[in-house]
C-alpha cells in the first residue's frame, strides 16, 4: 500500500536532511508534509496523520527531545514508520518498520550529514521508481 502522506520528521542537527527529502519527495509528485515545528505547531502538525500514511523520522546523537516524544505518539496511532538514525540503540527505532543505521563519529563537531542526506535522495528516487 502506498502512503497518502509522507511526513518527516528532522528536528535540531537533523532538520536539513529532512527538508531536503520533503523537498525531494514534492519534486517527485509525492505529498510530503515537513514536521518542523515552526511556531511551536509540532503537534498541530502531526494531528492529521494515519495509517494510511507514512513517517519518515531523522535523529542522530543527542537526539532531539521533540522528534524522541513525537515519534512514539505517531507509531502508537498506526503510522507506519522508517528511521534514519546513527544506532540500533536510537530512541526512535522501536516501532519503525525500517530502521536506516548511519553510524557517525562521536565527536558533533565532526559528524558530516553527507551520508543520510544521500540516503534519503536515494530513498526519495527509489519511492519514485518503484511506484512507476
Amino acid at each position: 500500500m502506498a502512503a497518502e502522506t509522507i511526513y518527516v520528521l528532522g528536528l535540531g542537527g537533523s532538520f536539513p536532511v529532512a527538508a531536503h527529502l520533503t523537498y525531494v519527495l514534492r519534486k517527485l509528485g509525492r505529498r510530503a508534509t515537513l514536521l518542523d515545528g515552526l511556531g511551536s505547531a509540532l503537534g498541530d502538525q502531526a494531528a492529521a496523520a494515519t495509517r494510511r500514511d507514512a513517517l519518515v523520522a531523522i535523529s542522530f546523537k543527542t537526539y532531539n527531545p521533540d522528534t524522541v516524544r513525537l515519534f512514539p505518539e505517531l507509531v502508537a496511532r498506526g503510522v507506519p514508520a522508517v528511521a534514519i538514525t546513527d544506532s540500533l540503540l536510537s530512541p526512535i527505532v522501536a516501532g519503525a518498520q525500517i530502521v536506516f543505521e548511519i553510524p557517525d563519529m562521536p565527536e558533533a563537531a565532526l559528524r558530516t550529514l553527507a551520508a543520510p542526506m544521500c540516503l534519503a535522495h536515494s530513498l526519495a528516487v527509489g519511492l519514485t521508481l518503484a511506484q512507476d
